[in-house]
Protein backbone atom coordinates (compact mmCIF):
# COMPACT_ATOMS: atom_id res chain seq x y z
CA UNK A 1 0.00 0.00 0.00
CA UNK A 2 1.38 3.38 -0.93
CA UNK A 3 2.03 5.97 1.82
CA UNK A 4 -0.59 8.23 0.21
CA UNK A 5 -3.33 5.61 0.58
CA UNK A 6 -2.22 4.79 4.11
CA UNK A 7 -2.53 8.45 5.03
CA UNK A 8 -5.99 8.72 3.40
CA UNK A 9 -7.21 5.61 5.22
CA UNK A 10 -5.82 6.87 8.53
CA UNK A 11 -7.60 10.21 8.09
CA UNK A 12 -10.93 8.64 7.21
CA UNK A 13 -10.89 10.18 3.74
CA UNK A 14 -10.85 6.87 1.93
CA UNK A 15 -14.50 6.84 0.75
CA UNK A 16 -14.22 10.31 -0.79
CA UNK A 17 -10.87 9.49 -2.37
CA UNK A 18 -12.25 6.26 -3.84
CA UNK A 19 -15.26 8.09 -5.29
CA UNK A 20 -12.96 10.71 -6.81
CA UNK A 21 -10.69 8.03 -8.26
CA UNK A 22 -13.72 6.14 -9.69
CA UNK A 23 -15.00 9.34 -11.32
CA UNK A 24 -11.59 10.00 -12.88
CA UNK A 25 -11.33 6.42 -14.16
CA UNK A 26 -14.88 6.55 -15.54
CA UNK A 27 -14.10 9.80 -17.41
CA UNK A 28 -10.89 8.31 -18.83
CA UNK A 29 -12.75 5.15 -19.88
CA UNK A 30 -15.40 7.23 -21.68
CA UNK A 31 -12.70 9.26 -23.44
CA UNK A 32 -10.91 6.10 -24.63
CA UNK A 33 -14.20 4.52 -25.76
CA UNK A 34 -15.09 7.63 -27.77
CA UNK A 35 -11.65 7.63 -29.40
CA UNK A 36 -12.02 3.94 -30.28
CA UNK A 37 -15.47 4.45 -31.81
CA UNK A 38 -14.24 7.46 -33.82
CA UNK A 39 -11.21 5.66 -35.28
CA UNK A 40 -11.69 3.54 -38.41
CA UNK A 41 -11.11 -0.22 -38.16
CA UNK A 42 -7.59 -1.38 -38.99
CA UNK A 43 -8.86 -3.76 -41.71
CA UNK A 44 -11.98 -2.97 -43.70
CA UNK A 45 -14.64 -5.65 -43.04
CA UNK A 46 -15.02 -6.32 -46.78
CA UNK A 47 -11.42 -7.63 -46.96
CA UNK A 48 -12.06 -10.67 -44.77
CA UNK A 49 -13.89 -13.65 -46.21
CA UNK A 50 -16.44 -14.94 -43.70
CA UNK A 51 -16.18 -18.50 -45.03
CA UNK A 52 -13.60 -18.82 -47.82
CA UNK A 53 -14.44 -21.21 -50.65
CA UNK A 54 -12.02 -23.35 -52.64
CA UNK A 55 -12.62 -20.99 -55.57
CA UNK A 56 -11.53 -18.04 -53.45
CA UNK A 57 -8.49 -19.91 -52.14
CA UNK A 58 -7.60 -20.82 -55.74
CA UNK A 59 -7.74 -17.14 -56.75
CA UNK A 60 -5.64 -16.20 -53.74
CA UNK A 61 -3.02 -18.85 -54.61
CA UNK A 62 -2.85 -17.56 -58.18
CA UNK A 63 -2.65 -13.98 -56.92
CA UNK A 64 0.40 -15.02 -54.88
CA UNK A 65 2.16 -16.04 -58.07
CA UNK A 66 2.14 -19.71 -57.10
CA UNK A 67 1.73 -22.25 -59.89
CA UNK A 68 -1.89 -22.63 -60.93
CA UNK A 69 -3.55 -25.13 -58.58
CA UNK A 70 -4.91 -28.39 -59.95
CA UNK A 71 -8.67 -28.77 -60.13
CA UNK A 72 -10.00 -29.52 -56.64
CA UNK A 73 -10.30 -33.22 -55.86
CA UNK A 74 -12.50 -34.24 -52.92
CA UNK A 75 -12.40 -30.72 -51.48
CA UNK A 76 -8.61 -30.45 -51.73
CA UNK A 77 -6.83 -27.77 -53.73
CA UNK A 78 -3.16 -28.42 -54.60
CA UNK A 79 -0.38 -26.53 -56.37
CA UNK A 80 2.98 -28.03 -57.32
CA UNK A 81 5.88 -26.02 -55.90
CA UNK A 82 9.52 -26.15 -57.00
CA UNK A 83 11.65 -24.57 -54.31
CA UNK A 84 15.40 -24.14 -54.28
CA UNK A 85 15.85 -27.28 -52.17
CA UNK A 86 12.77 -29.42 -52.74
CA UNK A 87 9.69 -30.11 -54.83
CA UNK A 88 6.38 -30.53 -53.05
CA UNK A 89 2.69 -29.63 -53.18
CA UNK A 90 0.96 -26.86 -51.28
CA UNK A 91 -2.55 -28.03 -50.49
CA UNK A 92 -5.52 -26.14 -49.08
CA UNK A 93 -8.71 -27.57 -47.61
CA UNK A 94 -11.65 -25.83 -45.97
CA UNK A 95 -13.14 -27.48 -42.88
CA UNK A 96 -16.47 -25.72 -42.47
CA UNK A 97 -17.55 -27.33 -39.20
CA UNK A 98 -14.28 -26.36 -37.48
CA UNK A 99 -14.10 -23.04 -39.38
CA UNK A 100 -10.51 -23.52 -40.43
CA UNK A 101 -8.50 -23.55 -43.62
CA UNK A 102 -5.75 -26.14 -43.48
CA UNK A 103 -2.64 -25.31 -45.52
CA UNK A 104 -0.32 -28.28 -45.88
CA UNK A 105 2.90 -29.06 -47.68
CA UNK A 106 2.64 -32.64 -48.96
CA UNK A 107 4.70 -34.95 -51.19
CA UNK A 108 7.58 -33.54 -49.19
CA UNK A 109 9.47 -36.32 -47.46
CA UNK A 110 8.77 -39.90 -46.47
CA UNK A 111 9.96 -41.98 -43.57
CA UNK A 112 11.16 -44.70 -45.96
CA UNK A 113 13.81 -42.26 -47.23
CA UNK A 114 15.67 -43.18 -44.03
CA UNK A 115 17.56 -46.37 -44.98
CA UNK A 116 18.19 -47.71 -41.47
CA UNK A 117 16.77 -47.74 -37.98
CA UNK A 118 19.44 -45.28 -36.92
CA UNK A 119 18.47 -42.92 -39.74
CA UNK A 120 14.80 -43.18 -38.74
CA UNK A 121 15.75 -42.25 -35.18
CA UNK A 122 17.82 -39.33 -36.49
CA UNK A 123 14.96 -38.14 -38.71
CA UNK A 124 12.37 -38.38 -35.94
CA UNK A 125 14.71 -36.52 -33.59
CA UNK A 126 15.22 -33.79 -36.20
CA UNK A 127 11.44 -33.54 -36.69
CA UNK A 128 11.07 -32.93 -32.94
CA UNK A 129 13.87 -30.34 -32.95
CA UNK A 130 12.41 -28.50 -35.94
CA UNK A 131 8.90 -28.52 -34.42
CA UNK A 132 10.32 -26.97 -31.27
CA UNK A 133 12.12 -24.26 -33.24
CA UNK A 134 9.43 -23.48 -35.84
CA UNK A 135 7.61 -20.23 -35.23
CA UNK A 136 4.76 -21.16 -37.56
CA UNK A 137 3.47 -24.53 -38.70
CA UNK A 138 4.04 -28.04 -37.52
CA UNK A 139 5.80 -31.00 -39.04
CA UNK A 140 3.74 -34.17 -38.93
CA UNK A 141 4.38 -37.83 -39.59
CA UNK A 142 1.51 -39.92 -40.89
CA UNK A 143 2.16 -43.29 -39.21
CA UNK A 144 0.07 -45.15 -41.79
CA UNK A 145 1.84 -43.88 -44.92
CA UNK A 146 5.14 -42.61 -43.54
CA UNK A 147 4.56 -39.24 -45.21
CA UNK A 148 6.00 -36.19 -43.51
CA UNK A 149 4.15 -32.93 -44.04
CA UNK A 150 4.24 -29.35 -42.79
CA UNK A 151 0.95 -27.65 -41.99
CA UNK A 152 -0.73 -24.62 -40.49
CA UNK A 153 -4.39 -24.07 -39.55
CA UNK A 154 -6.03 -20.71 -40.24
CA UNK A 155 -9.20 -20.00 -38.30
CA UNK A 156 -11.85 -18.06 -40.14
CA UNK A 157 -14.33 -17.86 -37.25
CA UNK A 158 -13.97 -14.07 -37.45
CA UNK A 159 -13.13 -13.96 -41.17
CA UNK A 160 -9.98 -14.67 -43.15
CA UNK A 161 -8.29 -11.94 -45.15
CA UNK A 162 -6.19 -12.39 -48.25
CA UNK A 163 -3.27 -10.84 -46.36
CA UNK A 164 -3.44 -13.44 -43.60
CA UNK A 165 -3.70 -16.26 -46.15
CA UNK A 166 -0.81 -14.78 -48.17
CA UNK A 167 1.49 -14.38 -45.17
CA UNK A 168 0.88 -17.93 -43.91
CA UNK A 169 1.02 -19.62 -47.33
CA UNK A 170 4.28 -17.92 -48.32
CA UNK A 171 5.86 -18.54 -44.94
CA UNK A 172 4.83 -22.20 -45.06
CA UNK A 173 6.38 -22.66 -48.52
CA UNK A 174 9.58 -20.85 -47.47
CA UNK A 175 9.84 -22.87 -44.27
CA UNK A 176 9.28 -26.17 -46.07
CA UNK A 177 11.98 -25.36 -48.62
CA UNK A 178 14.39 -24.10 -45.96
CA UNK A 179 13.99 -27.06 -43.58
CA UNK A 180 14.03 -29.82 -46.22
CA UNK A 181 17.84 -30.19 -46.55
CA UNK A 182 18.21 -30.56 -42.79
CA UNK A 183 15.50 -33.22 -42.65
CA UNK A 184 16.89 -35.06 -45.66
CA UNK A 185 20.39 -35.02 -44.15
CA UNK A 186 19.00 -36.49 -40.92
CA UNK A 187 17.13 -39.15 -42.90
CA UNK A 188 20.27 -40.17 -44.75
CA UNK A 189 22.57 -40.22 -41.73
CA UNK A 190 22.99 -43.23 -39.47
CA UNK A 191 22.40 -41.85 -35.98
CA UNK A 192 23.16 -45.09 -34.11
Amino acid sequence: MSPRWALLLACGCAPRALRLENELLRAENQRLHAAQVASPPAVPPAVAAAAPTLGELRRWMEQLGLPSPDEPVEGLLAARIEGENAKFRLTARVYERQQIVLLMVTDYLRLDEAPSTGAVVGLLTELAVQNYELLMGKLQLNPGTGEISLSVELSYAEGLSYETFRDHALRLVQTADHVHPTLLKAAQADAL
